[in-house]
């Protein structure tokens, strides 16, 4: 909102995030894929969204953490490298007490 002080001056009001629905549907895209999957999320500004791709094994190939901005955002997950073969991964994205799991299938 553009702000307009009587001596013509004017400044912006800050941008602010509005979750109108705490349940927003957190999806993986596309999947399967090539090895470049997009996760999708909204979480409360300032939380930190913690993500770990697993092999079929269990063990953990990818971590990283990101902090969420209020707005939806997406999260590039890049298993191209020939270093990660082609099949199955779990995906497990998590923030506050919201925590999912997708299944990845590299092709």
């Amino acid at each position: 909102m553009k702000i307009i002080e009587n001596d013509g001056s004017f400044t912006y009001s800050a941008i602010r995030p509005v979750i109108f629905n705490k349940e927003v549907n957190w999806i993986v895209t596309p999947n399967p894929s090539e090895g470049i999957f997009n996760l999708a999320l909204q979480s409360s500004i300032g939380e930190v969204i913690t993500i770990k791709v697993m092999d079929v094994s269990g063990r953990i190939i990818q971590q990283q953490s990101v902090k969420a901005s209020g707005f939806l955002q997406k999260i590039t997950i890049d298993l191209q490298n020939n270093s990660f073969a082609k099949g199955l991964y779990l995906l497990e994205a998590s923030t506050g007490d919201n925590k999912q799991s997708f299944k990845l299938l590299k092709q």
